[in-house]
């Protein structure tokens, strides 16, 4: 059985749950992709593909498995040296960090802000003050 899934997930959920799915179900081999990249189903070679978003995949069917909640965080001395921030919008008087993805199912600051109403100023020195954009790389083998 193949199995894919994002790295987090496959990291923190199930590799830990492996053996004693092993020792429960041991005629059934398995094989783990890891990656954040959406795995092609319709190729044949993924049996289960377990990934992040709406659920509203042409290529199979869906179920949820999870809700997940998404919270801003930082370190006890930024706290401690940064004040109240007790309303979404005070945030924006703070640096962000922001990690940029070729993921629509990715939420951003502009995305988890506009859920309260908030909205990103264009050009927010604030925002991105730390910026991380994670590439994807694809490789392929072409055979004769």
């Amino acid at each position: 059985m193949t199995i894919a899934a994002t790295v987090a997930f496959s990291h923190f959920w199930l590799l830990p749950k492996i053996s004693e799915f092993s020792r429960n179900h041991p005629g059934i081999n398995l094989r783990i992709l890891t990656q954040d990249n959406v795995p092609n189903i319709e190729s044949g070679d993924i049996d289960i593909a377990i990934r992040f978003g709406s659920g509203m995949w042409a290529d199979g069917q869906a179920s949820v498995l999870f809700e997940d909640e998404i919270f801003p965080v930082c370190s006890p001395t930024f706290a401690q040296n940064a004040g109240s921030v007790a309303f979404p919008r005070d945030l924006l008087a703070h640096p962000l960090i922001s990690y940029t993805a070729d993921d629509p199912t990715w939420t951003g600051w502009s995305e988890w802000l506009a859920a309260f109403a908030v909205e990103l100023p264009k050009g927010n020195p604030a925002c991105g003050a730390v910026s991380i954009r994670r590439l994807s790389t694809r490789h392929s083998t072409d055979r004769a």
